[in-house]
């Protein structure tokens, strides 16, 4: 970790934890790369408050003007458009439709500023038998679903001229981890609780349940995309933000799940560098975590960005790293599964070819000619790493062993 990453992951610290860690003496250079990773990493209003208030002295004011103004647009651009979410759920409720709020709708309510935790869509779970009925509730309020129903998975994406983006799940779990989550999307139901939101009696998860799915969602998006620090941060103040979180139901539900490497890994990361509570009947977890393991994966964390949108080098990361770890099929299948992946493994550059299979091949072509004439990618990052994939893929089985 260079001197860039690690102050930023102080600051962060700071700004979950209202405590004032030591910040490096930072050149004007060095000033706007945090603020430039800060952004990448989609944790920059996050950590604003931090930089304002404690450590003012140590930016330079030219670079911070106009971001509070802006941090507070963000925040009445963020409360019209998740306006209509409040009126959905009432909807729901009235019509005796059980809808489970998922990931950031619930964890922007952890943050001291709510609007700061960004988002780019809200996620609501519904079982099966109810999904048809979730549907047509949600485009009664003018949402539509742009593959007409070509491109359902585990979720149908519904969009909004005016709104923010609606998920709505009928599984929680991707077809790719099934064989590692088997069973959750019924068990997380079995000890829902109910919370306000915004003013509205929601369904979410039990906080330990909650705080393995925070998980087993990092863990999806590390196999093909990456997350970023924004996802630890929710990790963190799932836990901290509540006293009566239980380390034992946590624990024991990580290894029914078999993601209980993945989260041994993650709380080591988090202790060191933000301040995790951690009870002290359970700091044996620090020193039973693969060091290497967890050096790679928070290498990563700063590599591949959110969701894999970090940098330039990462874009390669989103087109090229998408090996099936669990294939059995020789050296040279799995690179074809590189160059060539499947439309659901692409990015939403080219979700055409989700759409309409057929333009597939077209997505490989478009893709490729799109990494060779990008100005920001260096000559020697035009193609993929396969000393990395090959590093990534063994880490992700490590994490997949119980």
């Amino acid at each position: 970790m260079n001197k860039i990453e690690l102050n930023l992951i102080r600051l962060l610290s700071n700004s979950l934890n209202s405590k004032n860690q030591s910040i490096d003496e930072l050149n004007y250079e060095e000033q706007k790369k945090i603020i430039t990773l800060a952004l990448e990493q989609q944790i920059f209003y996050i950590i604003l408050d931090s930089i304002n208030n404690i450590i003012i002295n140590k930016f330079d004011n030219s670079l911070l003007e106009g971001f509070s103004k802006q941090k507070m647009i963000m925040a009445l651009n963020y409360q019209s458009r998740l306006s209509i979410i409040k009126t959905i759920l009432e909807k729901c409720n009235n019509e005796k439709i059980d809808i489970m709020v998922m990931k950031g709708y619930y964890y922007r309510t952890l943050y001291p500023n709510p609007y700061t935790r960004t988002m780019g869509d809200v996620d609501l779970y519904v079982k099966p038998s109810q999904f048809d009925e979730a549907c047509k509730i949600i485009e009664s309020f003018g949402y539509f679903d742009p593959y007409n129903g070509k491109n359902i998975s585990h979720h149908i994406g519904f969009e909004h001229e005016k709104y923010i983006e609606i998920e709505l799940h009928h599984s929680i779990v991707h077809k790719q981890s099934a064989h590692q989550f088997n069973g959750f999307n019924d068990y997380i139901w079995e000890k829902q609780i109910k919370v306000d939101i915004d003013g509205i009696k929601c369904i979410i998860p039990s906080l330990e349940d909650n705080t393995v799915y925070a998980c087993m969602h990092m863990l999806s998006h590390f196999k093909s995309r990456g997350f970023g620090l924004r996802q630890l941060a929710d990790f963190v103040l799932l836990i901290n933000n509540h006293e009566n979180f239980n380390w034992n139901i946590f624990l024991k539900t990580a290894k029914r799940f078999n993601i209980f490497n993945f989260i041994s890994s993650v709380i080591n990361i988090t202790y060191k560098y933000l301040n995790l509570n951690i009870p002290n009947d359970f700091l044996y977890l620090i020193d039973t975590t693969n060091n290497k393991n967890t050096e790679i994966l928070f290498n990563n964390i700063f590599k591949d960005g959110i969701f894999g949108a970090h940098n330039g080098n990462t874009m390669i990361s989103i087109d090229y790293k998408n090996i099936d770890i669990n294939s059995k099929s020789n050296k040279l299948k799995s690179k074809t599964q590189v160059f060539f992946p499947k439309s659901e493994r692409l990015g939403i550059r080219y979700s055409y070819a989700k759409k309409y299979s057929i333009l597939l091949p077209f997505a490989w072509i478009h893709r490729f000619i799109y990494v060779l004439i990008r100005k920001d990618i260096k000559s020697n990052e035009k193609l993929p790493d396969f000393n990395y994939i090959n590093q990534h893929i063994e880490v992700v089985k490590w994490f997949e062993e119980q």
